[in-house]
């Protein structure tokens, strides 16, 4: 996790660019991810660094494991980009009806990338590692993870709200148990570059919802 957390911090340097450079606007906050409205944005990157420090500061990772990791993330953002381009090129403009709005160009750059890295801070970063330690000191590393990854993903979908059914289990299916679920066969870097990287590309390649 302190790999991940700390290559997540190039997503947070682009946010606090783009916020001066390019500042969302009202029409964007109208079409803003759900999840944004649980804590000031400006205050999202922040709240990465501190958890990427914290992460530091426990795991003191070696040389060898950022290396490692730093190719899990490069992975993780060349997938994501790869699926958003063979997306655009199988639906066209506008994103099909099952994936959310908030996933379009409607949000714009700054507030796409806002949700999507807050996503990763709290659920990768902070809610699957501490519920996961604390399952496994009580029941089998499987067990645990199980639990770990469809308790992220019904958080994911709780932390949106009220929804259409379709955009749930979308939420549930893919941003919250896959790629929960993902962090532990393939690793966290990979992950959160993964995600990340998807909403860099997505408001790019979509017509706003």
């Amino acid at each position: 996790m302190a790999c991940a957390a700390l290559w997540a911090q190039a997503f947070a340097l682009y946010l606090i660019a783009l916020r001066f450079l390019a500042p969302p606007t009202a029409a964007n906050w109208a079409q803003a991810d759900p999840v944004l409205r649980l804590m000031p944005a400006a205050l999202v990157p922040t709240l990465g660094i501190a958890v990427a420090a914290a992460w530091l500061w426990k795991a003191r990772p070696s040389r060898l494991e950022l290396r490692r990791s730093a190719w899990r993330a490069l992975l993780g953002a060349a997938v994501a980009l790869t699926v958003a381009v063979g997306l655009r090129a199988s639906a066209g403009p506008h994103l099909p009806a099952f994936i959310p709005a908030e996933e379009s160009a409607g949000p714009g750059l700054v507030l796409s990338m806002t949700a999507g890295y807050a996503e990763e801070v709290a659920l990768r970063l902070l809610l699957l590692p501490i519920l996961y330690g604390l399952l496994a000191r009580r029941v089998s590393r499987p067990i645990a993870a199980t639990v770990a990854v469809v308790a992220t993903g019904a958080v994911f979908v709780l932390l949106h709200g009220p929804a259409p059914a379709a955009w749930m289990v979308t939420r549930f299916v893919f941003p919250g148990c896959i790629l929960s679920a993902a962090c532990f066969a393939v690793g966290p870097s990979f992950v959160v570059s993964a995600h990340c990287a998807a909403h860099l590309a997505l408001p790019v390649l979509f017509a706003p919802g």
